[in-house]
C-alpha cells in the first residue's frame, strides 16, 4: 500500500496517494500496533502529504506522533 501511495505521489495523485497511505497505516496499526517502525514511517508519509496541501497542524500531529513511535522504538534496543 505505502509503494502504491508512492506511485500516486509521482502522477500527482494526492487524494489517492493519502488514500492508500491511510490504508496501509489502518492495516499495520492493527496487525503491529501503534509502535512500530512501519506505522512511524505511514505517519510521516500522512504528514508530508498533509504539509503539502497546507493543513500545517495536522501535519505535526503525524510528524510528532511518529517521532514518539521512533523514540519508544530506540529506547527498546
Amino acid at each position: 500500500m505505502i509503494r502504491i501511495g508512492s506511485l500516486h505521489y509521482k502522477l500527482a495523485n494526492v487524494d489517492e496517494e493519502m488514500h492508500m497511505y491511510n490504508q496501509a497505516l489502518a492495516t499495520y496499526t492493527k496487525a503491529l500496533g501503534e509502535k512500530h517502525s512501519y506505522v512511524a514511517g505511514t505517519r510521516k508519509n500522512i504528514g508530508m502529504v498533509l504539509a503539502e496541501r497546507s493543513d500545517y497542524n495536522a501535519a505535526m500531529e503525524q510528524f510528532n506522533r511518529c517521532v514518539r513511535s521512533i523514540h519508544i522504538l530506540v529506547r527498546a534496543i
